[in-house]
């Protein structure tokens, strides 16, 4: 049987999800009538009161011990299944960093990968929680799979404003650009690059230091990714750069595609 799939999907790091609730970015969000919504960095207690959102469902992941990192996805459909662990690293698990949701024809990884640490003390982390990922995904044996979210990585110069500032820095250093070129050859491909292969000045994240995001001074950290036997389903993608409430910025992803 021939499933037909069209979805609008987006994805934000919020920065604090209580945060953008007060200052109505999610409400400005959730008037675009996604289907799914995925949610990075909400920075929820494991006893946070959650408001309701009328006509979604919502799986949260939150950090065990502290109030920071934190991931949520929200859908109109109810997923059949959600796991939070799916990368065998306790202080991945233990941050709250994944929801995958799984749905009756697809499933989608809502991630949010460590920074690293501009100093790069946490990059042997991120760089073991990069590893992780690729194995989990490369031994996925369940509905296709997307992988949405704040990778925490600019992929080539042109997906950051200062690439020859910033070479070997945290974000941009060859070690992590080469581990997301081994997700996608894992059998991805980068929703904006298949759409706008040349493009520059498509940014995600802005510092808030040095009126960055009036200067489009950014940088290229979150992701949308499909199999690649989806790549001519990816009808456009957008970085919706003019929606506040926090440093980075929705994407918005809409997908046309037959599923068997």
């Amino acid at each position: 049987m021939i499933y037909w799939l069209y979805m609008r999907l987006i994805t934000w790091n919020v920065n604090g999800l209580r945060s953008v609730q007060r200052n109505a970015g999610l409400d400005a969000v959730l008037a675009l009538a996604p289907d799914v919504l995925l949610l990075q960095e909400t920075k929820l207690g494991s006893n946070t009161q959650r408001a309701a959102l009328d006509g979604y469902h919502a799986s949260f992941s939150t950090a065990t011990a502290s109030s920071h990192w934190g991931v949520a996805t929200i859908s109109r459909i109810p997923p059949t299944s959600v796991v939070t662990s799916v990368v065998p690293n306790r202080r991945f698990n233990d941050e709250g960093r994944t929801v995958l949701s799984i749905f009756p024809k697809l499933a989608i990884l809502n991630v949010y990968i460590p920074q690293g640490s501009r100093d790069g003390r946490n990059l042997d982390y991120k760089l073991d929680c990069l590893t992780a990922l690729i194995d989990f995904v490369r031994q996925w044996m369940g509905p296709p799979l997307l992988l949405c979210g704040d990778f925490n990585i600019a992929r080539g110069e042109r997906d950051l404003a200062r690439p020859s500032a910033n070479i070997g820095h945290t974000m941009f250093t060859t070690q992590e650009r080469a581990l997301f070129e081994q997700l996608l050859a894992v059998g991805y491909v980068d929703c904006l690059r298949e759409l706008y292969p040349e493009e520059n000045d498509i940014y995600s994240w802005w510092p808030y230091s040095y009126s960055a995001r009036s200067r489009n001074l950014g940088w290229r950290l979150d992701y949308i990714l499909v199999p690649s036997y989806l790549r001519n389903g990816i009808i456009d993608m957008k970085h919706k750069a003019d929606y506040l409430g926090s440093d980075h910025c929705p994407i918005e992803l809409n997908l046309s595609a037959e599923l068997e």
